[in-house]
């Protein structure tokens, strides 16, 4: 475990709406992401996710999720809607997209100790490691976290996680941060107001209790 930074980032993903955008950022979220890619059923275009954007305040992080996108596409919609982080979900090489000019977070499945080696070689900035699943993400379903307990990157935990199961992810691993999409949410695009306050609430509350533990040592 390490202590480098001052709190988790909370990451809601899978943003497709106004409504679901100022109900993340009232939870408290510090970041939000869109869906770019087609294969995901959170896809929206750069145009509306431009309007959802024009229209909700400021002072949230904006995360693009792309997957096997043309390095022009991603710069261009990068640059449109002012996004703070690229994150890549299929099998692009990071410095492929460095002329986005925004840090790299690239996605990893994780179910064995190669895919934590594959993880830990990889020259983004930041890792994101989620449970396998044919879309590259999004199942809902968990991995072994036991399997990055010692890994020394920044990284998001992805994957199943929900109001009832980020506490246990942080206090297991204190992640640079956590990422939930559909255990916020009452369908597919469609966040639930109740379990977004709830998953940040649990999410604040173990954060808490790791610093206070190390702080009494």
């Amino acid at each position: 475990m390490t202590l480098d930074k001052t709190k988790i980032r909370i990451k809601i993903c899978g943003i497709t709406s106004l409504v679901d955008m100022l109900a993340a950022m009232g939870a408290g979220a510090d970041m939000v992401g869109f869906n770019f890619s087609p294969r995901s059923p959170r896809v929206v275009s750069v145009d509306k996710a431009a309007g959802i954007l024009k229209e909700a305040p400021k002072g949230v992080q904006r995360v693009g999720v792309f997957q096997n996108a043309p390095v022009e596409e991603v710069v261009d919609a990068t640059r449109c809607l002012g996004l703070h982080y690229v994150q890549l979900h299929g099998d692009e090489s990071p410095e492929d997209y460095r002329d986005a000019g925004v840090p790299i977070i690239k996605a990893f499945s994780i179910a064995d100790a190669a895919d934590v080696e594959r993880a830990a070689a990889s020259t983004a900035d930041i890792l994101l490691l989620d449970s396998r699943s044919p879309l590259g993400g999004g199942s809902g379903q968990t991995f072994d976290w036991s399997l990055v307990r010692n890994l020394d990157r920044h990284f998001f935990i992805a994957g199943g996680l929900r109001p009832d199961n980020v506490a246990g992810a942080i206090e297991a691993l204190f992640p640079w941060g956590v990422d939930v999409c559909s255990g916020v949410e009452k369908g597919p695009g469609k966040k639930d107001k109740s379990l977004l306050k709830a998953f940040v609430s649990e999410a604040r509350s173990a954060e808490e209790r790791v610093f206070a533990a190390v702080r009494g040592r």
